[in-house]
């Protein structure tokens, strides 16, 4: 599917990272830094578990590295966890804000910003609230839904406020399809940041690198 028109949709959901932001790199390197301590092996499997699961929160991957990956013994992992989560969250308050825009998204959102727009991403919900008003882009959006509930949960809290079934979804990840679903919106794959393989063998959905040709 090529050719979209995007004003004849009345609700814009996003996704942050890939999306509205090129930050997909910056936290693929923190999730490896908060686990530095580890094997490449086991590092290894990490990185392919997050490219794998794209959409998901800081607290699920963490989990899923030390009670799969490393498969630590229950007196370990908390302590362990909360080191790794602690990790990130120090680098990403200090790195989150110098992630450029994903080409055109900005232009894209103010020239439809009649629109209902919502955020459903991975990041931290409070953390993202705060980067968006740092970058002056907070008062675009309704709502804007992060973890730690997950985007599914979050989709359904949505889906229950609004009344228009005209809705465009804007993701990188196939969990962001699989939550276009629930919402039963019109996808729109935003490839250029994407580390996701799955989505490009996807005919019924629109792919686009970035928001220059919307």
């Amino acid at each position: 599917m090529k050719n979209i028109d995007v004003s004849k949709y009345e609700i814009f959901i996003f996704d942050c990272d890939g999306v509205i932001l090129n930050s997909n790199k910056l936290k693929n390197n923190l999730f490896i830094k908060a686990v530095n301590q580890y094997s490449s092996a086991e590092k290894l499997k990490f990185e392919k578990f997050i490219k794998l699961n794209k959409g998901l929160s800081r607290y699920k991957f963490f989990e899923e590295f030390y009670l799969k990956i490393i498969k630590i013994n229950k007196e370990e992992y908390k302590n362990s966890y909360i080191k790794s989560l602690n990790i990130y969250n120090k680098e990403i308050n200090k790195n989150y804000i110098k992630c450029k825009y994903v080409p055109g998204v900005i232009k894209f959102i103010k020239k439809y910003q009649n629109k209902h727009m919502y955020v459903i991403s991975g990041s931290n919900q409070i953390e993202l609230n705060k980067l968006f008003k740092k970058k002056n882009i907070f008062k675009y959006f309704k709502k804007i839904y992060g973890s730690p509930n997950s985007k599914s949960d979050n989709a359904l809290k949505l889906i229950k406020k609004i009344k228009s079934k005209k809705i465009l979804y804007f993701g990188d990840s196939y969990i962001d399809y699989k939550v276009s679903k629930i919402l039963k919106s019109k996808f729109v794959f935003i490839s250029g940041y994407s580390d996701d393989t799955k989505l490009y063998k996807y005919k019924n959905i629109y792919k686009f690198k970035d928001f220059l040709k919307l």
